[in-house]
């Protein structure tokens, strides 16, 4: 009985510990907006969509922004940066850079985050570009039988639906029916109201899938504040990656 007592005065320590080191909600949030991260996001938006949509009409454009809205946007992240930094820093370690970014300085470096993360996502947008031509090009050369997984080779099975506020989610199974490894692959979720298109969420399944193998998704499509569009029905697509 003295062991298990220890033993439980151990664990309620530890828990107590944790609680203590544990980053708070307020806190996280209050961090990622000293740091300008919705701004940031912003910026690397404009960004892409500057480049992908370069000499496009101005209606393509803003579908582009929207899309990235919704792939890399604040409203889509901000639940899982806030979860990234809780589980990283301490409230102590939060407070500390909070008086710094109040020096000199701090505020200095602050007024360039924005500005670095707009040339960053430049750069990488062109970087990007530039891999993807010289892909296409190489695939042009290829044969059918040089060619990546399709689309049809990727099975979706055991999907479910769920639903928590604001958000949604969509969990299932993804199959590679190919004989070659799929590398890349995403998941596209559709919402449709009736028989009109209205809403579009898409997630990357984590590694590659070696031939005949399996790998869990899950797509998040909205987020506190700002739900997915009202629909009825959807379709998951696979995409395939290289």
């Amino acid at each position: 009985m003295k062991k298990h007592n220890q033993l439980l005065a151990t664990v309620v320590t530890l828990c107590v510990s944790f609680a203590a080191n544990a980053t708070s909600t307020a806190l996280a949030e209050q961090y990622l907006r000293a740091t300008q991260v919705p701004e940031m996001l912003q910026a690397q938006i404009q960004a892409y969509a500057d480049e992908y949509a370069k000499n496009q009409e101005p209606a393509h454009r803003q579908r582009v922004h929207e899309y990235l809205e919704r792939v890399m946007g604040w409203n889509a992240l901000k639940d899982e940066y806030m979860g990234l930094v809780r589980s990283t820093y301490t409230d102590q370690e939060i407070k500390a850079f909070m008086q710094f970014t109040n020096t000199p300085s701090g505020r200095s470096m602050q007024s360039k985050s924005i500005m670095f993360a707009n040339k960053l996502a430049a750069i990488s947008a062109k970087r990007e570009q530039a891999v993807s031509a010289q892909y296409r090009a190489s695939s042009a050369q290829t044969t059918p039988d040089d060619q990546g997984v399709q689309a049809s080779d990727l099975a979706i099975s055991k999907v479910e639906k769920f639903q928590s506020g604001d958000q949604l989610y969509f969990t299932g199974e993804i199959k590679n029916n190919s004989s070659k490894l799929a590398r890349g692959v995403s998941i596209e979720a559709n919402l449709f109201l009736g028989e009109k298109f209205v809403d579009q969420y898409s997630a990357y399944v984590t590694g590659a899938i070696p031939a005949g193998a399996s790998r869990f998704f899950k797509i998040s499509c909205g987020c506190k504040g700002a739900p997915p569009a009202a629909h009825d029905t959807f379709k998951l697509q696979a995409i395939a990656g290289y």
